[in-house]
């Protein structure tokens, strides 16, 4: 047995030989002297001799156990009294490892991580061989790697020693309920070990939050004690790139001649001590793609700007230009080519997060389909044009535009047809058969954009139950249209989309002069729907939505169709609430007003070209695109993908939800059920993980105080050094041991009894004198 304070311990056993002492300094001898009487005496002490003798050493071994007692009391041995008592039943200790992206901050040659490692370590050496240990990662979701504990403390060993850094968040709620429901599971079972739940982390604002309480998952297990490294009280400094938005998310470059220059926006956030300095910081943009046999190809040159930080300033955002050009040759075959744009700053104290890659689609030419019966006849005056003959013009505006149109007749819709197209408007949606409208919601779900308008020349509008059914909308779209003798306006201030965003500066001139005659209400009954353009009265012109419902998941912002790259970027902080994972990967675009002169002026209006151009390539943009993920949360894998080639290939079920999540960032490649390439994914750093701010010891003491219930009742700062204190650590509640105490109490009780007794003070109940 050790104890906390061995030199109270050893004051207290050499305060026992004190009674030995007295009782041999007064044993002296004295010469008898006989007496007439002195017979009678000698014989009734023959008699009593052997049991006063035992009287004597009885009392004298319960003095000397008193004060033995009282002394380890007070040293309080590390092994409590039922330990002591029945030969110590050991203890479970389980190790709550930080490899999150903060364990990666460095501090001179080392990590947060190397230093938990090696307290691990020293604790591990420190355990007994009735101990078993745990394991479980914080890395986002936490990981229980060893539950329950095991008696191989070798093995444990070895995995910490393992253990590599992610670029996740830290999950110490997920970690404390994950080993919570296990404590409770074996409590009765095996109520005799006392756990001790070690958090080896620097708990900075990346790694921690105080602000959201933790769950009471240990409140209701006896004997667990909490202990953590005090948090670390000097910041690093560390710049995270929170955000790479794109101005689009498909690049049309046309065979063999180079595209429009592509601006993009960098987002950058420091955190830590680096806020209070000046300090220029360096912003490289490169796009990348891999030809067939895995060889990388450089589509943009890298274009390079700066950032000028000022005394206190948190967070900034440049603009540059990236001009790609798509290879001349046969190195790309494909049509569209998945291509990766990353952009990278200097290093610092945390490298993980200097990094951001954003998948990007570049392509030849879109192919948009125009469902509508062919027209044989010649040139016809512009009052006389239907719509799809509008919606052609808009879409071809002059030679050599990057779009190619393919006609279709309503009753040749097939998956042939449609295999090959990005988006497909339907000018005439009453002719379409009943029987091609599951294709078309199949067309959607793969990524498609589709583009409705009412017919022009129906009266009645019927065909809007098969749309409304197919897509899943939950709208309410009139039957009749509406006829307006005043003509109807449009809102000078529109709704703020990403579908409109190139035209935005321009959108209030262009929308001045246009009127609706006739209009073909429609009205969403649930959150989902956005509003592209809206009339003067409020009523939307123009609305978009996904036709499959979202899926909940933690941690991962989401925004409604049409809300822009920028609201997708994946550089949210995770909000308290579940945010919505759009599961599905198409849109669906609904244009109140049939583009013909006698529904609108807008096909005559210079608004029509660009809203027709604007709705075509940057809806194909948000449908094709895949938005980056954010290491640690969930993420859709790419279009059609059965499996994600990572080190240990991971399958995808058909919600294409990837589980486990992606905890390191980098760039994944998803393949089909035949291993055909599919698609690519990235995952970047999560940004909030970034954040090296020291946190105040005393919240984050009362914040993981809460696990338990009680603040302050089992949690305590781990020692620096002497590891061997660590499984006394968050006892400083008792200042001694109590049983050990009450035990010496019982015994002092005791011996007052028997010297009473012993002593011979009292006469029996006869009247006569005890006997000497």
């Amino acid at each position: 047995m050790t104890f906390l304070h061995p030199a109270i311990f050893i004051a207290g056993v050499a305060a026992v030989s004190i009674p030995i002492l007295i009782h041999l300094l007064l044993r002296q001898r004295r010469k008898p002297i006989p007496w007439a009487a002195m017979r009678f005496l000698l014989e009734a002490f023959r008699r009593q001799r052997r049991r006063l003798r035992v009287q004597q050493w009885l009392l004298l071994a319960t003095r000397c156990l008193i004060v033995l007692l009282l002394a380890a009391a007070i040293a309080r041995p590390l092994i409590d009294a039922a330990g002591a008592l029945f030969a110590g039943s050991g203890r479970d200790v389980y190790f709550l490892v930080d490899e999150s992206l903060t364990a990666s901050l460095r501090t001179g040659n080392t990590t947060a991580l190397d230093r938990a490692k090696e307290q691990a370590d020293r604790i591990l050496g420190a355990m007994g061989e009735g101990d078993r240990a745990g394991l479980i990662t914080l890395s986002a979701p936490a990981s229980p790697v060893v539950i329950p504990a095991s008696p191989d403390l070798g093995a444990i060993r070895q995995l910490i020693r393992n253990l590599e850094p992610t670029e996740a968040r830290a999950d110490i709620p997920g970690a404390l309920e994950s080993l919570g429901a296990r404590l409770r599971a074996i409590a009765a079972a095996d109520a005799a070990r006392e756990t001790v739940v070690i958090l080896l982390s620097d708990l900075l604002s990346g790694s921690a939050d105080p602000t959201r309480p933790l769950p009471s998952v240990l409140a209701d297990i006896d004997r667990v004690r909490l202990l953590a490294p005090e948090p670390r009280t000097t910041p690093g400094s560390n710049i995270t790139i929170t955000g790479v938005d794109p101005q689009r998310s498909v690049v049309l470059t046309g065979r063999g001649r180079a595209s429009e220059p592509v601006p993009v926006r960098v987002t950058l956030r420091r955190s830590g001590a680096g806020v209070g300095e000046e300090a220029v910081s360096t912003i490289r943009v490169r796009l990348v793609t891999a030809s067939g046999d895995g060889e990388t190809i450089t589509l943009a040159q890298e274009a390079r700007t700066g950032i000028r930080w000022s005394p206190g300033q948190s967070e900034a955002s440049a603009s540059l230009t990236v001009e790609v050009v798509r290879p001349a040759d046969d190195t790309l075959a494909a049509r569209t080519t998945q291509a990766m744009l990353i952009a990278e700053i200097d290093r610092d104290d945390l490298d993980a997060d200097n990094t951001f890659r954003r998948p990007i689609g570049v392509v030849d030419a879109l192919e948009i389909g125009v469902v509508a019966p062919r027209r044989f006849t010649g040139a016809i005056r512009s009052e006389r044009l239907a719509p799809a003959d509008w919606l052609r013009f808009a879409l071809q505006p002059s030679e050599g535009a990057p779009i190619t149109i393919r006609d279709l007749e309503p009753g040749a819709i097939d998956a042939a047809a449609l295999a090959t197209l990005d988006a497909l408007f339907l000018p005439d949606p009453d002719l379409i058969p009943q029987n091609a409208w599951p294709r078309l919601r199949a067309f959607v779900d793969a990524g498609g954009l589709v583009i409705v308008s009412p017919p022009s020349e129906t009266s009645v509008h019927l065909w809007t139950d098969l749309f409304l059914d197919t897509f899943d909308l939950e709208w309410t779209i009139a039957r009749e249209a509406e006829t307006h003798a005043e003509p109807l306006r449009l809102a000078p201030e529109q709704p703020q989309t990403g579908l409109l965003s190139q035209v935005a500066g321009e959108l209030r001139d262009l929308l001045s002069p246009v009127s609706v005659e006739r209009f073909l209400p429609a009205t969403p009954n649930r959150a989902g729907a956005t509003d592209i353009l809206v009339l003067a009265d409020g009523r939307p012109l123009i609305l978009a939505e996904s036709p499959t419902r979202s899926i909940r998941a933690p941690g991962r912002n989401g925004a409604a169709p049409g809300a822009g790259v920028e609201d997708n970027s994946g550089a949210a902080a995770p909000t308290d609430t579940e945010d919505p994972v759009a599961a599905g990967r198409g849109l669906v675009v609904y244009l109140g007003v049939a583009p013909a002169l006698e529904w609108t002026d807008l096909p005559a209006r210079p608004l029509m070209v660009p809203l027709v151009q604007e709705l075509v390539r940057q809806g194909v943009g948000e449908t094709g695109a895949i938005l980056p993920a954010v290491a640690g949360r969930p993420a859709l894998a790419p279009p059609g993908a059965a499996r994600l080639l990572t080190p240990t290939p991971i399958e995808v079920d058909a919600s294409g939800i990837i589980q486990p999540p992606l905890r390191r960032a980098g760039r994944y490649s998803g393949v089909d059920a035949a291993g055909r390439g599919v698609g690519i994914l990235a995952v970047n750093a999560d940004a909030e993980a970034g954040r090296v701010e020291p946190l105040d010891s005393t919240a984050v003491r009362a914040w993981l105080s809460g696990a338990g219930g009680e603040e302050g009742e089992m949690v305590a700062w781990l020692p620096t050094e002497d590891v061997a204190r660590v499984f006394t650590m968050g006892d400083e509640r008792a200042g001694i041991s109590m049983p050990l105490l009450w035990a010496a109490l019982l015994l002092a009780l005791a011996e007052t009894i028997m010297a009473r007794f012993f002593s011979h003070a009292f006469r029996e109940p006869s009247g006569t004198p005890v006997a000497a």
